[in-house]
């Protein structure tokens, strides 16, 4: 369950503060996500190190493994000190200081994990933690400094420019003005907050619900919740779990047609219609 699980942290000017959103089943999106334990992680290394047998057991059929581990696109990319030249099924064949190294990454707000493991010296490094942004890159900086371990690589001068890096990132959230959060005010509206109440619904994105709260709105879709922010004269943005993004409302006469998002989650324009 999600009682068990630990809590997403994220930086707010210098503050570390619980994360707006969890990431569950009901806050999933396309981009998927997986709730795991390092033991759990350590275990799916060992099936990949042991040609698919775990304690004895054969999970993945060695042919299967195979396949998983073959090259299947090019991404000529890489990331902090691991090349991704290629990809098979779900994971990178990249490089790491000459050597084989298989990887995936992955993060959301407030969780962040290392996978990825040495396949030609039969070693494997799982990695989490409760946060992300510049802080959660001291889970590929302890892979790293495993890996230069059993390779036989100095990494005191990396930990070294990491603790510059680390400090510099805190000094620049310290000197944020409180992460731009906005304070919530009244907001200045040619139509009484009670006209903008109600249910709106979007095609492909499902149902947005918007109260009165106070002086101001609020809206959730979902378990997603966040804040209407005045701008100006019927001007808003909606400040939240989603991020920070303009929102302009759409009025006809004396009724409220819809709520438009620009750029919502960092793509396109998303509009709701009121029902």
């Amino acid at each position: 369950g999600y009682a068990d699980a630990a809590m997403p942290l994220r930086n707010r000017a210098g503050e570390i503060i619980e994360a707006q959103i969890r990431k569950k089943d009901d806050t999933m999106h396309a981009a998927g996500g997986l709730g795991t334990s390092a033991n759990d992680m350590a275990r799916w290394l060992q099936i990949h190190l042991n040609g698919g047998k775990v304690n004895g057991n054969q999970i993945i059929r060695p042919e299967s493994l195979d396949e998983i581990l073959t090259k299947q696109i090019e991404p000529g990319t890489g990331f902090f000190r691991f090349d991704r030249p290629e990809m098979g099924l779900g994971w990178y064949l990249g490089r790491y200081e000459d050597e084989l190294m298989v990887h995936h990454f992955g993060g959301y707000a407030g969780a962040s994990a290392h996978c990825s493991f040495l396949p030609d010296h039969g070693i494997g490094v799982a990695v989490l933690t409760n946060t992300s942004g510049d802080e959660s890159m001291l889970i590929h900086h302890v892979a790293a400094d495993v890996f230069d371990a059993v390779l036989g690589h100095d990494s005191k001068r990396r930990w070294r420019a990491f603790t510059r890096q680390s400090e510099k990132a805190l000094e620049r959230a310290s000197e944020e003005a409180e992460d731009n959060t906005p304070e919530m005010g009244p907001l200045d509206l040619s139509l009484p907050l009670e006209a903008f109440a109600g249910t709106y619904v979007h095609d492909r994105l499902g149902t947005m619900k918007v109260v009165v709260n106070g002086d101001g709105l609020s809206g959730n879709i979902g378990n997603v919740e966040f804040d209407f922010y005045p701008i100006g004269k019927d001007k808003v943005f909606a400040y939240g779990a989603i991020g920070r993004i303009p929102v302009n409302l759409e009025m006809e006469g004396e009724n409220v047609r819809s709520i438009t998002f620009e750029q919502f989650w960092g793509g396109e324009p998303a509009t709701y219609n009121k029902r």
